[in-house]
């Protein structure tokens, strides 16, 4: 789970019953945030896929992220359904290997 041990999971203090107050965010919302997030705090993380650069990604999940962080680490790839998968996960491999952490976007078929 995340790469997280038990006892570094339980330090960092969540809960599994719903707060009364607060804001109802939606997925994609809950999802812009948290990649916005890594990539405020960590200077090694990049955002690559389809569309996930200029556009925002299909469902605007990465939407203001390239505006906000450069093209240098959110940036667009080939819009090939086979040629993406394979050079996206290659790409998360190779881009690992030098030192970065990679988030990759695969469109599924049919969403």
């Amino acid at each position: 789970m995340g790469g997280l041990s038990r006892d570094e999971r339980a330090a960092l203090g969540a809960t599994d019953t719903p707060a009364e107050s607060g804001d109802v965010v939606r997925f994609a919302e809950a999802v812009r945030r948290t990649l916005r997030h890594e990539l405020d705090v960590n200077p090694k993380v990049v955002v690559f896929g389809e569309d996930v650069g200029r556009k925002g990604g299909v469902h605007l999940v990465t939407e203001g992220l390239q505006k906000q962080f450069g093209e240098a680490r959110v940036f667009d790839t080939s819009l090939s359904e086979e040629a993406s998968s394979v050079a996206l996960s290659h790409g998360d491999l190779g881009t690992h290997a030098s030192g970065r952490d990679p988030i990759s976007k695969i469109r599924r078929p049919g969403g």
